[in-house]
C-alpha cells in the first residue's frame, strides 16, 4: 500500500500487563497513557487500543502464550489497517522467539513500525535491528527462568512449612486475602459448616454410599462448589481425597509433612477413606443403575447370583440365569420386602436402640492405629533427614535407593491404617449413628442398604416344591428361601 507523506500514520496501541488478579487493569491504563503521549507527539492516528489483561507472553512447553489481544493487532497489521504498533516496553510484545519470528516475517511484509515509550524503534528490517531483538529475547527469557527457579525455591520453602499454597479457596476453608509480595502466606481457617459436611461425606463413604448418592444429596440441599457449580463425582473425588482435609501438605503424591491449617477429617479417617476411593473394584457408574436390594446379592442354590429380570406380566423378577433345569426365579418385590424385614429383626435384635440418638458415629478403632499413625511420622523424619543428609554433593543413586525403601515402609503402614478404620466402619451396627434399625433403614440410599445386606446375611433361594402351588399359596414361599446370619461383632466379607 502507497501512503501519501502527508498522512498521519495509524497506529495500534497494544498494552500487556501478566499479573492482575484484580482484574482493574491499572497498570494497563497507565501503559496506555503513556503510548497515546507518544502517538501524539509524532502526529501519530491511534485506531485501536488492544490490551491483554493478566496475560503472560511467555512461552510455556515449547508453545507461545495465548494473548487473543496481541493475536487481533497481528491480524490488523497483517491486512494493513495500521502502520505502526507503540508499546510501554519492547518486552510487552514479545518475550520469546516464538512470538519474535513471526513478527520478524511480518515487519519485512508490511514495513510496520514498532515504536517503545521506553526505548528507541525497534527496525525489523535490518539485520543489526533483528540481532538486537533476538537479544533482547534471549534475555527476556532468561529472566523468566531465572523468576521461576525463585517461584519454585519459594513454593518449596512455604510446602515444608506447611504453608498455604494458594490457589482458589477451597471447599472447607475461609477465603484468605492475597498477601503482598514476601510476606508468609494467611493460614487457612476452617468454615464449619462445610466442614462437617465433609465429615458426614467420609462416614457415608466408608459406610457404603456412593459419590453419585452424595452429589444427589447436596445438590437437592443447594450446595455448590466455590464457584457455584453443582457438585460432580470427580470434584467431590478429588475433594475428599486430598490431602488438605486431613491437615496434610502433598506434592506429587506425595505426603510430605504437617499443614498449618487444621484438619477437617483425622489422619486414619482419610487414609481410609482414600483407600475405598481409589479402590479399582468400585464401580460409580454400575452403583447409579442398581435400584433393587439383592441384585447380584442373592444366589441360586446353584451358588450362581440372582439378577433381575422382567416377566411377561411386565413385574421384575429374581433369575438364575445358569442354563439347565431347577434353576430359581422368585417375584423381586415379595422377596426384598421378606428379606428386609427379616434383616431389621435381626439387627434390632442384636443392636437395639441407643441411648445416644442423633450421635455423629464413632467406629471403635484399635489402638494400634496411634502407634502406627506416629511410626508414619518417624518414617517422615527419616525421610527428611536423608534429603539433608545428601543435599549437595551426596550420592543421588545411593540417595533414592534408601528413600525409597523408607517411603515403601510408609505406604505398608498407611495401608494397615486404612484397613484398620475400614473393618471399624464395616463392624458398625445401626445404633452407632443413634438411631434404632427401623429408623435408620429409610435413611439409608440403595448403596448402603446393599452394604448392610451384604455385612449380615447370606441369602440363598431353594428350589420350588414339586407340584403346582395351591390357589392360596402366598406369592412367595419364604420357607425356602435360607438365611444364613453374620455372628453380632463379626460381619460377613466381600
Amino acid at each position: 500500500m502507497i501512503r501519501n507523506e502527508n498522512t498521519p500514520l495509524r497506529a495500534v496501541i497494544y498494552t500487556r500487563i501478566s499479573d492482575d488478579p484484580s482484574g482493574l487493569g491499572a497498570n494497563a491504563h497507565d501503559q496506555e497513557l503513556k503510548c497515546a503521549k507518544l502517538a501524539a507527539d509524532n502526529g501519530m492516528t491511534v485506531v485501536s487500543v488492544l490490551t491483554d489483561n493478566d496475560k503472560t507472553a511467555a512461552a510455556e512447553n515449547g508453545k507461545r502464550a495465548k494473548r487473543p489481544a496481541y493475536d487481533r493487532m497481528i491480524t490488523m497489521l497483517d491486512e494493513g489497517r495500521a502502520d505502526a504498533v507503540i508499546v510501554w516496553q519492547v518486552d510487552r510484545l514479545y518475550r520469546s522467539h516464538l512470538d519474535l519470528e513471526p513478527l520478524i516475517n511480518l515487519v519485512e511484509r508490511t514495513h510496520t513500525a514498532i515504536l517503545p515509550v521506553m526505548s528507541a524503534p525497534l527496525d525489523l528490517t535490518t539485520s543489526t535491528g533483528r540481532m538486537v531483538a533476538r537479544l533482547l529475547a534471549v534475555v527476556a527469557t532468561a529472566e523468566i527462568e531465572k523468576m521461576k527457579e525463585r517461584m519454585k525455591l519459594k513454593k518449596e520453602s512455604n510446602r515444608a512449612a506447611g504453608a498455604n499454597p494458594g490457589g482458589p479457596r477451597p471447599f472447607g476453608f475461609k477465603p484468605v486475602r492475597k498477601t503482598p509480595k514476601g510476606e508468609a502466606p494467611e493460614v487457612q481457617q476452617l468454615d464449619e459448616d462445610e466442614a462437617e459436611l465433609i465429615r458426614t461425606a467420609a462416614r457415608d463413604v466408608l459406610t457404603g454410599k456412593s459419590l453419585s448418592s452424595i452429589c444427589r444429596d447436596w445438590t437437592a440441599r443447594g450446595i455448590t462448589t466455590p464457584r457455584g457449580n453443582a457438585w460432580q463425582i470427580s470434584p467431590l473425588c478429588r475433594l475428599l481425597t486430598s490431602a488438605r482435609v486431613a491437615g496434610r501438605i502433598e506434592h506429587d503424591g506425595k505426603i510430605i509433612g504437617d499443614a498449618q491449617w487444621p484438619s477437617i477429617i483425622d489422619y486414619p479417617t482419610w487414609l481410609a477413606m482414600r483407600a475405598v476411593l481409589v479402590d479399582p473394584a468400585r464401580r460409580s457408574s454400575d452403583d447409579n443403575k442398581i435400584k433393587w436390594l439383592g441384585s447380584g446379592i442373592y444366589t441360586c442354590h446353584c451358588g450362581n447370583a440372582l439378577r433381575i429380570g422382567s416377566s411377561q406380566n411386565g413385574r421384575h423378577q429374581y433369575r438364575c440365569n445358569m442354563p439347565g433345569k431347577g434353576h430359581v426365579t422368585r417375584p423381586a418385590e415379595p422377596l426384598d420386602e421378606y428379606v428386609t424385614s427379616e434383616l431389621l429383626d435381626y439387627l434390632t435384635r442384636i443392636a437395639p436402640a441407643s441411648e445416644t440418638e442423633g450421635m455423629a458415629p464413632e467406629p471403635s478403632v484399635d489402638p494400634e492405629t496411634a502407634e502406627l499413625e506416629a511410626e508414619v511420622k518417624r518414617q517422615q523424619s527419616r525421610l527428611d533427614a536423608l534429603a539433608a543428609a545428601f543435599a549437595g554433593d551426596g550420592d543421588l543413586v545411593e540417595y533414592r535407593t534408601l528413600a525409597l525403601g523408607i517411603r515403601d515402609k510408609i505406604t505398608e503402614l498407611e495401608d494397615q491404617i486404612a484397613q484398620t478404620v475400614v473393618t471399624a466402619y464395616e463392624d458398625m451396627e445401626p445404633d452407632d449413628y443413634g438411631l434404632s434399625a427401623e429408623e435408620a433403614w429409610p435413611q439409608y440410599d440403595i448403596e448402603t442398604k446393599r452394604a448392610v445386606l451384604r455385612s449380615r446375611v447370606k441369602v440363598t433361594v431353594l428350589p420350588a416344591r414339586r407340584g403346582r402351588p395351591p390357589k392360596d399359596a402366598p406369592v412367595l414361599d419364604t420357607s425356602l428361601i435360607d438365611l444364613e446370619w453374620a455372628p453380632p461383632g463379626r460381619p460377613f466379607k466381600d
